[in-house]
């Protein structure tokens, strides 16, 4: 349904409508795996162009970026807290910046701009890092069905230029707060059901805390040289 407080939402924003994950493919990894060619980018038939709320009306497949703000010095992952305006899980604790990929758009453009326009900060394209690919069946569960994109971007917080780049301008039309939250915290509320946070696909939690684990071990092994 629409919410109308929500000023972000369009009713007509087109997303382009992709066919359902097969049986066999449960994740992308792109360090393990080659990409999912033949459900992700090759359509058959011919790419089709839908309306949000058709799309979402519909319980249609489609594509969105999740972007993570991850402080690996103090073990911590950026949480916004989404408008009570919003279509979809309002006022609950979610991803540090998200957003559905529009027809003709890229999921890694995307992720730079959600990231823009919700935090208002300016990420460069080299400090944007792919994690993996997940088709998550959510439109029974108060979401939608989504092949989500996620990456990962470091913040230093031991760093006192990286704070000046990364100092945050909230869209108030969208993210009513941010926290920063302990990575086994956060591992616990998803674990839990915790009621304000969004709930995740069942693979997702496993292949996100592994890549931040990854991420903060990298980030150590460079510190201790």
């Amino acid at each position: 349904k629409m919410m109308s407080g929500d000023p972000s939402y369009n009713s007509q924003e087109l997303f382009e409508v992709l066919l359902p994950p097969t049986e066999y493919f449960t994740t992308w990894d792109p360090y393990t795996s080659s990409p999912p060619l033949n459900r992700l980018e090759k359509q058959t038939p011919p790419a089709i162009a839908k309306s949000r709320k058709l799309v979402h009306r519909d319980k249609d497949w489609h594509s969105s970026s999740h972007v993570w703000l991850l402080d690996p010095c103090a073990r911590k992952i950026l949480l916004q807290k989404r408008s009570i305006h919003k279509d979809t899980f309002p006022g609950r604790w979610d991803i540090s910046a998200a957003g559905h990929v529009t027809f003709g758009n890229s999921p890694r453009i995307t992720a730079l701009q959600e990231v823009e326009e919700e935090l208002g900060i300016v990420i460069a394209d080299d400090r944007l890092e792919f994690a993996f690919c997940i088709p998550a069946a959510m439109a029974d569960l108060g979401g939608c069905n989504c092949y989500e994109y996620v990456y990962f971007v470091i913040y230093d917080s031991t760093t006192k230029s990286n704070k000046k780049n990364y100092e945050m301008r909230l869209n108030a039309g969208e993210v009513d707060a941010v926290k920063w939250i302990d990575l086994e915290e956060f591992e616990k509320s998803l674990a839990n059901g915790d009621e304000m946070v969004v709930p995740r696909a069942p693979d997702y939690a496993p292949l996100f805390f592994a890549k931040a684990s990854s991420l903060i071990k990298t980030r150590e092994f460079s510190m201790d040289k």
